[in-house]
């Protein structure tokens, strides 16, 4: 089985629909998402159209717990990322059904057992990165794949027999390549690709402009490693 993983959207529409047409071409048969549908920038809605037309599971992720008021965030913060404005203009629908999804899930699929997080099966606000020292703790869980998002860095590694899954980000990479990020796994064969697939970004940086957001926030979507 053929399983698409994204994470971190954060209301960027462009690069989650340039991740679907992807999908599409490579036959997914199922997308996970580890959360964070918000946040940053303003398309949420335009989002949320294009992932509920798919067979998604998805958990929550911290910002959209911010909104939904289930974590505390200071208002520097709460501004900082756009939580304000993004409770403005979020459709009732697209609410309820954000406000209905977990922070956690643990399922089978594809044959094989699979806990769907945000920052850690812990923590939904701790970072997990390829370099960081304790990764050897998920070999501990009753998993054979654990999949994680928050990073914005994509990471493959495999801790005993459990394989750590984090796609990257389709809406704000931060590994310094501005394609959008996703990861595909082949259950029959536990491996992992991980995805860069290029979109308008330039056009979304002029709207993001246009729009008045700050410069910092649109920069970051065209950052390289050259920088």
């Amino acid at each position: 089985m053929r399983i698409g993983v994204i994470a971190d959207i954060h209301g960027n529409s462009s690069g989650l629909s340039a991740v679907f047409a992807d999908m599409e071409r490579l036959n997914i048969e199922h997308i996970l998402i580890a959360g964070d549908f918000v946040g940053y920038y303003p398309y949420v809605n335009e989002a949320f159209s294009l992932l509920r037309s798919k067979n998604v599971t998805c958990v929550l992720g911290n910002h959209d717990c911010y909104l939904l008021d289930r974590i505390s965030v200071s208002e520097d913060l709460r501004l900082s990322y756009k939580l304000d404005y993004i409770e403005r203009i979020i459709s009732e629908n697209n609410m309820e059904w954000l406000s209905g999804l977990p922070v956690l899930r643990r399922f089978e699929l594809g044959g094989l057992n699979w806990i769907l997080c945000h920052g850690s099966p812990w923590s939904i606000e701790e970072y997990i990165y390829p370099d960081s020292s304790d990764l050897e703790r998920f070999a501990e869980l009753e998993a054979d794949i654990v999949v994680m998002g928050h990073s914005h860095i994509p990471m493959v590694h495999r801790a005993g027999d459990v394989l750590l899954v984090n796609p990257g980000s389709c809406g704000q990479p931060r590994d310094y390549n501005p394609l959008a990020s996703y990861a595909v796994v082949e259950t029959e064969i536990r491996e992992v690709e991980i995805r860069r697939v290029p979109y308008d970004v330039n056009t979304v940086c002029k709207r993001l402009a246009e729009e008045g957001y700050e410069q910092e926030l649109i920069d970051i979507l065209t950052r390289t490693s050259g920088e």
